[in-house]
């Protein structure tokens, strides 16, 4: 169940969420209201596979249906060799193509066009996001690109 904290009601039968935390400012996400950023996003609390529905549907369509404003998505805000950043998400070639968004806590979503599949990669120290998320969101899509050149 996604929802808004601090916004909404908490719903009936989610589990408690996940300390995160940031060791540079002493800080546990259990300490914060991230209402303070909602509308960069902060607040809202969803779980992997939700997190990783919603990134998945956008690019299948689903949730923008504008093809045109889709493809401006994927518009490099600077040159591509001075920035990876689009309109909202980061383009990488990581010997495929592959399209992130990261949270601050450390959440990220990867999606990748040649697996037609996205991950999501949480860690629960910040310092280590940049470090470990994108190793484990790389060989996870290697796995289902491989896997879907087999089939």
């Amino acid at each position: 169940m996604t929802w808004f904290i601090n916004v909404e009601q908490y719903p009936e039968n989610t589990l408690p969420l996940a300390h995160q935390y940031a060791s540079k400012y002493n800080w546990d996400s259990y300490a914060i209201d991230p209402s303070w950023d909602l509308y960069g996003g902060g607040g809202i609390a969803a779980t992997a596979k939700e997190a990783a529905l919603f990134f998945q549907y956008v690019f299948d369509g689903k949730i923008i249906q504008d093809k045109q404003l889709l493809e401006a998505m994927h518009t490099y805000v600077l040159p591509p060799d001075k920035s990876k950043y689009c309109l909202g998400i980061y383009h990488f070639d990581m010997g495929f193509n592959a399209y992130y968004h990261g949270g601050w806590w450390g959440t990220d979503v990867i999606y990748s066009p040649e697996s037609d599949a996205t991950i999501t990669v949480f860690t629960l120290q910040k310092g280590f996001q940049h470090v470990i998320n994108p190793f484990i969101g790389k060989e996870f899509q290697k796995l289902l690109i491989a896997e879907s050149a087999i089939k």
